[in-house]
């Protein structure tokens, strides 16, 4: 991660995950190809969106967190701290962006975790506060992601017994499209946790932009895609809210699971080397 003027770079070998801070908010400004004077980020059109949105204030679309405080108030307005970048080795970096509530002593961790060989982010929050009394959570994502598209082609992986795992392409339309699974232990079992967005065509396997993503939750999980009428695709994806609130007492952190996504200009086939890669290393037990 680079820390340039209001500018926060990270980047793999093949991609860039670009964030601004702008009037004390942090932004989403671009997810892409790597970009190697960051600098030049302004002639791509960031989507100028919260970087990671919350329920309350202006925000009238799908929030990445939502949460009442110890005084009832159901609002949360995030407002830059700082940031700091780790690399933890000659392949891996961790960029820690710290967030607070701009009225109350809340404060949000937004991690991410870059594997540069691989092309693979690891997003992920810890929320902890230190209020007079506990602060309900009702909604922690582990990844956002607001993108402008033209179109966007959603594959998703469903299925039942003895036949897991069919894939089906969409074109998504104006609204919000879920993939979800209140099953608990049994998540994988109907719909998987996964998902591939073909940019602005459907997905190939050779060619083409793809997006593809995964959460790393065994339970139940709902991963959100809402497309706006300017073009905006936000993606929202974690475990699932439904019947899920959480009591996080003062002092105590809460962290999410991790969202795991990857940015591929060779379609399919390339996203999926990179997952494999970063699996065998970063995730498989003996991978």
């Amino acid at each position: 991660a680079e820390a340039q003027s209001n500018l926060i770079h990270l980047s793999t070998d093949e991609a860039s995950l670009m964030f601004t801070v702008k009037n004390n908010k942090l932004q989403f400004a671009y997810f892409g190809s790597r970009l190697r004077q960051p600098t030049s980020f302004e002639q791509f059109l960031g989507t100028e969106q919260e970087a990671y949105s919350t329920f309350g204030g202006k925000n009238i679309d799908e929030p990445a967190l939502r949460a009442t405080h110890a005084d009832g108030n159901l609002s949360t307005e995030l407002v830059y701290v700082k940031h700091t970048a780790n690399r933890l080795n000659d392949n891996q970096v961790h960029t820690v962006i710290q967030l607070k509530d701009a009225f109350y002593p809340f404060l949000v961790n937004l991690n991410l975790l870059t594997s540069e060989k691989e092309n693979i982010f690891e997003e992920w929050v810890e929320l902890s506060h230190s209020e007079k009394k506990a602060v309900t959570i009702y909604q922690a994502s582990s990844l956002f992601l607001p993108l402008q598209v033209q179109k966007a082609y959603l594959t998703q992986f469903y299925g039942e017994w003895a036949s897991e795992m069919n894939m089906k392409e969409t074109v998504l339309s104006e609204g919000v499209k879920t993939i979800e699974s209140k099953r608990g232990v049994m998540a994988t079992n109907v719909q998987n946790p996964s998902f591939i967005l073909g940019i602005n065509q459907p997905a190939q396997e050779d060619n083409g932009t793809v997006i593809m993503g995964h959460v790393a939750w065994s339970g139940s999980f709902r991963i959100a895609f809402e497309l706006s009428s300017l073009n905006i695709l936000s993606i929202i994806g974690g475990y699932n809210t439904f019947e899920s609130a959480y009591r996080l007492e003062p002092g105590k952190i809460f962290e999410t699971p991790r969202g795991v996504f990857t940015y591929s200009e060779n379609g399919i086939g390339q996203g999926s080397r990179n997952f494999h890669n970063w699996a065998k290393k970063y995730s498989l037990r003996h991978g």
